[in-house]
């Protein structure tokens, strides 16, 4: 319920933001999606020993989302980011997946440039890491979990951020005049630039899968770290 109320108030700020501010304000939005994202995480954590070991991970996986993102940002579109964010909700769970995927996109745009579109993006990829997390988080490593988890990540990257993120178009460059002729077209523009991305992304994870759970499951075993 907590998780539904939090989503609930993320839609409300983004779409305030983009149709009441104009996109203005794009660093007020943000950190209310950030604060309002972490506020879910920490109340399903409320009360474990382990707050701060669970704190520590977020960050290392959040570090190794940005820096992914701005070492190959010479390739557009070739990023591990979204492999990173899925991977750390399969292993900290649906929560810390939202968390490191919004506080990726964020600190990292501070690199890229911040503008209306980073609300936008934090959701997105913060959808795909608690998404993952609902749907794969577990201690089993497998073949199988591997491939299925590939296929998600391309299905996540086309669907949800795709769709997502592109829709930061449809307010800003449509305005009042959105047509279906309008809505399709940016789409479509967008089509090919989220394929590469969700390609790249089955790919990262296809071959990060294994060595980053079995490292992950060392590291959790060894530090008694509470998921």
């Amino acid at each position: 319920m907590k998780n539904v109320i939090c989503g609930i108030v993320m839609v409300g700020l983004i779409v305030y933001g983009s149709v009441v501010l104009k996109g203005e304000h794009y660093y007020l939005i943000s950190l209310a999606v950030i604060l309002t994202g972490l506020t879910g995480g920490f109340l399903s954590y409320e009360g474990k020993k382990d707050n701060a070991a669970y704190i520590i991970c977020i960050s290392i996986f959040t570090v190794i989302g940005i820096l992914s993102r701005i070492v190959l940002s010479p390739v557009p579109q070739v990023k591990p980011v979204a492999a990173i964010v899925i991977l750390s909700g399969v292993a900290l769970g649906k929560e810390a997946g939202f968390v490191t995927g919004a506080m990726s996109m964020f600190l990292s745009n501070f690199y890229f440039m911040q503008g209306a579109w980073t609300p936008f993006q934090m959701f997105a990829m913060g959808v795909i890491g608690f998404t993952a997390g609902a749907l794969f988080s577990g201690k089993e490593v497998s073949a199988g979990r591997r491939v299925a988890l590939s296929v998600y990540g391309f299905f996540a990257v086309l669907l949800i951020y795709g769709l997502i993120v592109d829709a930061n178009t449809l307010f800003f460059a449509l305005g009042d005049d959105v047509t279906t002729e309008g809505i399709a077209g940016v789409y479509l523009a967008g089509l090919p630039f989220d394929l590469v991305f969700a390609v790249t992304t089955f790919l990262f994870l296809f071959f990060l899968y294994y060595p980053i759970m079995k490292i992950w499951l060392r590291l959790e075993k060894k530090y008694k770290i509470v998921v």
